[in-house]
Order: structure tokens, then sequence, then C-alpha cells
């Protein structure tokens, strides 16, 4: 019966769908993520912004190793020994930042048993690991050449020259420790100037009053300030930095992203450790090499960035440094030029915008530094109020409320245990490659979910328009049910695999699926039963034989069936009415070598006992079948351009 055929129809949807879904998942796990939520899947797809809540997701730490002339009593090393070690030390410390990764992933080594461990503590500016194996003896030491050049072996010591090239390793404390923002060295910047800067006296700190014994001699027996006045100097200079406008931290930021440490050992198991448990750098140290540590874009960042505009989704960086090395990583990527630059924002500019404002500068804007975390949930919160769907890249404590206002939040699988509880995909790998991968699939699964959903709701629709008009008029049915399975089989299953096969990336539409979905289906449904509900009365009254008229019905569905798969994927613009352009002829030609399979089976007397097909009496038959597909194709067309748009949807369809 037809209710049987349509609950058929919608079990079979039903199916597909949760299939699809769980296949879906189970790729992206794949891929390198895990799903928490399933609606993520789904937001995935529609997402049209990506933000990223830290540009340090785009960059990567890249390290290189730099010789020192060894000394001539044979206690230094060659370049490959030292490499060896480096690659020992990285594996064997406790430390986990992204110093330890880069040169993990520089140098070749294993873990090694340590006999003791100095870890690394921004207050001082260095750290340290003891082996006692028979290979590997000795105390081996890696910190700020200038904390550690008083320390080093006459023989050894750093060359005055290189100072000029040494810069406090601002990068590397601000990852091992919120305190290293407040040590960068300055003592150049100060000697480039002519003198130390001059300290407020509103901001003295009582950390600047030095105990006794806290000043240390140089090396003409002069006093120069100890270890707490150097700190509360670099606490004064932060807070004046933070009171001035952030144009003036472009010269700092930039030279931060190179970062240069001093790797030194001593052949004998010295202390760490003073008596009264103080850190101290043993005496005598031999350096062994420069490590030069350099933020770079990383290439795939750039293949990400690309892959995200190619598919429709733009990309918003909120930067805690200054625009323009943001502006440079972007550019890298294509976005952006000299001449047409991206546009920025900064948080202080925010501060003073109304509600309007903020929203005109979310969505123009690329670029946001400077953002308090309240603001980068703000920005969130503007870009989807103004009817984007965006998805947040994040993975510290302060992208929490950047996360909670997003459509979908995305974490790294290093990320903070606060972004990891809001998240709703988890990338397995700290890699933007990955999260394009992810995004690209995640639009493939739920693209082809709708178009099996249009081929199945316009068949069920069209079905029950089609016999309802025949039934309550009393002239049968519009087939038989054999000729309604190869119906099926034809328009509605083999192209149902293939779309869910062969499904295209591409943002969907910010629009309510279902309003898409009617404006599709129902113009669909409807000329198409109407169109066969015409042909069957005609075959009807002109041969009187209720077989014959429903071998016509069947002509025309398969006919408009195969041409409503090539209305979901079009190939070129002239096709562009109920769907984006695929780009290539894949669905059509699969329409055409579907309906050469029919007319070959009309000739094939096999055919006609599996399902009572056979060819039709006269030519004028085929025109007439011809004429109603063709009807029916223009009328769609016309209905479906006269339809409106959602106002809020992208130019997708019409």
């Amino acid at each position: 019966s037809s209710a049987a055929r349509r609950r058929n129809s919608m079990a079979g949807l039903f199916f597909m769908i949760v299939i699809s879904y769980a296949a879906g998942t189970r790729d992206l796990a794949r891929i390198g993520a895990l799903v928490h939520r399933s609606r993520s899947v789904e937001s995935l797809a529609q997402a049209s912004v990506m933000c990223f809540a830290q540009a340090g997701i785009l960059t990567g730490l890249y390290v290189e190793l730099e010789t020192i002339d060894q000394p001539e009593d044979g206690q230094g090393m060659d370049e490959s020994r030292v490499r060896h070690i480096l690659g020992d030390y990285a594996r064997s410390t406790t430390l986990d930042n992204l110093a330890t990764r880069a040169t993990v992933a520089t140098f070749e080594g294993e873990r090694r048993a340590v006999y003791a461990e100095a870890p690394f503590m921004s207050l001082y500016g260095w750290s340290g690991l003891a082996f006692d194996d028979d290979d590997l003896r000795g105390v081996y030491v890696l910190g700020d050449p200038q904390v550690l050049e008083a320390h080093l072996a006459v023989d050894g010591k750093e060359p005055a020259e290189e100072e000029d090239n040494v810069e406090g390793p601002a990068v590397l404390r601000r990852a091992f420790s919120p305190i290293g923002r407040f040590l960068r060295r300055s003592d150049e910047t100060a000697k480039e100037n002519g003198s130390e800067p001059a300290e407020e006296p509103e901001k003295q700190s009582e950390l600047a009053q030095d105990p006794p014994g806290s000043q240390e001699p140089d090396e003409e027996g002069e006093a120069k300030p100890g270890l707490f006045r150097r700190f509360a100097k670099r606490v004064n200079r932060v807070i004046r930095r933070e009171e001035t406008a952030p144009e003036e931290d472009v010269a700092e930021d930039e030279a931060a992203q190179e970062t240069v440490l001093l790797f030194a050992y001593h052949p004998e198991l010295l202390p760490f450790y003073a008596g009264d448990g103080v850190p101290g750098l043993p005496e005598g140290l031999i350096p062994l090499c420069r490590l030069r540590y350099t933020e770079r874009v990383r290439p795939e960042a750039i293949e990400t960035i690309k892959g995200f505009s190619a598919t429709g989704v733009s990309t918003k960086v909120f930067a805690s440094g200054a625009p323009e090395k943001t502006a440079a990583i972007l550019e890298q990527a294509g976005l952006g030029s000299a001449d047409h630059p991206l546009g920025s924002i900064t948080g202080f500019e925010l501060a003073d915008m109304d509600a309007g404002q903020l929203a005109a500068a979310a969505q123009e804007s690329s670029i946001f530094s400077y953002l308090t975390p309240e603001q980068a949930g703000q920005v969130v919160g503007a870009l989807r109020q103004g009817g984007q769907s965006v998805a947040v890249v994040a993975n510290g404590v302060s992208d929490v409320p950047a996360m909670q206002r997003a459509n979908l939040s995305i974490a790294m699988h290093s990320s903070s245990q606060a972004a990891l509880s809001v998240a709703d995909i988890l990338l397995l790998e700290d890699s933007p490659e990955v999260l394009l991968r992810v995004l690209e699939k995640g639009q493939r699964i739920v693209n082809g979910l709708l178009d099996v959903l249009k081929l199945y709701l316009t068949q069920v629709l069209y079905l029950a328009l089609l016999f309802l008009a025949i039934v309550v008029l009393s002239y049968g049915y519009p087939y038989q049910g054999k000729q309604g399975g190869l119906i099926s089989l034809l328009t509605l299953t083999i192209p149902s695999l293939a779309l869910s096969l062969f499904a295209v990336s591409g943002v969907l539409p910010t629009a309510h699926v279902g309003r898409l979905l009617w404006r599709f289906v129902v113009p669909a449904a409807v000329t198409m039963g109407a169109a066969a509900f015409v042909v069957y009365w005609i075959f009807l009254d002109r041969s009187g034989e209720l077989r014959y008229a429903q071998l016509a019905v069947t002509y025309t569905l398969v006919g408009a069936g195969l041409l409503l798969v090539i209305f979901v994927r079009p190939p070129r613009r002239f096709w562009l009415v109920g769907a984006p352009t695929s780009g290539d002829w894949l669905f059509t030609g699969l329409a055409v070598v579907l309906l050469l399979i029919f007319i070959l089976m009309t000739f094939i007397p096999l055919a006609f006992e599996l399902f009572a097909i056979e060819r039709l009496r006269q030519p004028s038959d085929y025109l007439v079948v011809g004429i109603a597909v063709l009807a029916w194709a223009i009328a769609v067309r016309i209905l479906w351009r006269i339809i409106p748009l959602d106002p809020e949807a992208p130019a997708r369809f019409g």
C-alpha cells in the first residue's frame, strides 16, 4: 500500500541518518578529533567564522643550534655529541613546555635516569639536570646567556661582542611561567638609550629594598643591583608599559620572536642547591652551544587558512600582542596585503564602543588585539547576533568566555582542563591541519545528508499527493508495486548512496535547515506529482488501459527523478536553482547512466517479469512523457526562483 511504502521510505531515511552520523563520528576520530556532543557535527558544517583564541595556535617554536668554540683542554664536545645530549636532556626533564617540545622534535635522543634536577624558574632564568651514567656524567644547564655568563669557565666565557645579539627569553618565559612576563631582559635597551630607565618614586616596590648581601659584585668589584632589585625594576617597567599605548609594545613584541639560550655543562656532579635550599648555578660551566628559539608560522597553518577561505569560512584571530605580527601570519596565507590590509582593532578601542559599533567592528575586523576574556566573548556574541555561525579554537583558561558564547568550541589535547570541559570537539593533535580536515569532513557529512533528505522527502511528498489525487478520483493506483521498486532504486537508493559517498565540502547556510528543505522539497514534489497525474490521465484516456497508464507514469517519474538528482548537485550555474554548483559532472553523468540503464531494461524480457517494464507503443507516447518532464523542470525552476530566500542565508540557492 502507499502508506506502507511511505513508512518504508521514512524508515530507510532514518536509518541512513543514524548510520551517516555514526560513520561520520568514527571518521572524525580517525582524522584526529573526538566529538563530545552529537550536535557538534552539524555545528561544524555550519561554521562560517573560525576564531583562533590565540595566535600561537597558528605558530610553532623552532630551534637552531649555534656552535661555540670549544676549549683546548679536551673538555669540549663535537656538534653531533652535543645534539644527542640535547635530545636526552629534553626527553629526561619534567618540564612540558613549548621549548622542550621543540627541542625533542629537533634533536634525537632517549630518556635517561636523572640524578638531580633544578626545574626552570623564571625568577632565576635557568634549568638544569645532572646525570650519573657512564656515558653521560655531569651537570647540564640551559638558560639565559646573561645569567650563565658569570658562572662559565674563564676559557669558555661568552665573547663580549655577542652581547648585542642576546635577548632575554621572553617567549620561553611566557610559556614557562606567568612570572616570566615580568622578567624580560632590557639591559641592552637601556645601553642603547644611554642609561638605565629612571624609576618613578611612587612606583618603588618594597621588593626593591635589597636584603643584606643581595648586592652582587661585578668583575671590577663594584656592587650592582641584586636579584630582588632587578625583579622590582622589571615589574615597574611592565606596569608602565601597560599604562602606555599598545603601539609602544610593537618593537618589543617583534624582538621576542627569537630567543637565545645557552647550553653548558660541568663534568662533575655539582649540587644545584645550597645548604639553605636556594638554587644556585655551579661554577666553572663549559659552554657547549647556543640554542636559538624562533616563533614562526607553521606551514600547515598557512594551508589551513587557505582551506578555510576556499570552503567559505572566514578567519579571525584574537592576538595577545601587536596586530602587525598577526597580520603577517594571515598575509602569508593569502589573506590581505599591503595594499588591502586586514582590519584590526584593539580591546582599548572596543571598550569605548556601544553595542552597535561593537557588532560592526566584529564583522569588519579580522584581528583583535589586547582583548580581555570578557571582550573576546562579546566579539563572539556579536558575530552570532550578526547571523554568523562561529567556531572558536582555544586552549587556555582565559578563552573559556569565548568558547561558551560560540556555536562550536574546539580544544587541543594539550589545552587546560577548563577549556577541555567546555569543548564540543577535542583535537587529538596540536596542528591546525587536523582542524581543516575535521572541518571538511563535518561539512561533507552534513551536506551529504541534506542532499539525501531532499531526495527522500521529495519522493515521500509527491507519492502522497499522487496517491491522494488518483485514489480519491477512483482512477486506481499510479503504478504497480514492481514499478515502484524500480523507481525507488533508480531515483532514490543509488543516487542517495552516491550523494553520501561523494558529498562536497562547503559552509552550510546559516538559515534554518527546515526552511531550506521546505523551499526545495515542496515545489519539486507538488509539480512532480502534478506532472505524473497529468500523464496518468492522458494515457488512461487515450488507451483506456490502467496498466499502460501506470507504465507511462513510471517513465515520467524515472525521468523527473533523475533530473532531480542533477538539480540537487548541479554541475554548472545554468542548473543552479535549488542547490550550490558541485563543480563537476559526476551526478549528471550518474543520472545519464541510470537513464540509459532504464531504457535498456525496457528491451529485456526479464525486466518485464521483475519490474513490469516494457517499451511504449508509439513514438508520440515518448514525446508526451518528454514534454511532461520538461514542463515539470521549467515549472519547478520558476518556483524555486520566485520563492524568496531567507535574508540571513548566503547566496547558496538561486
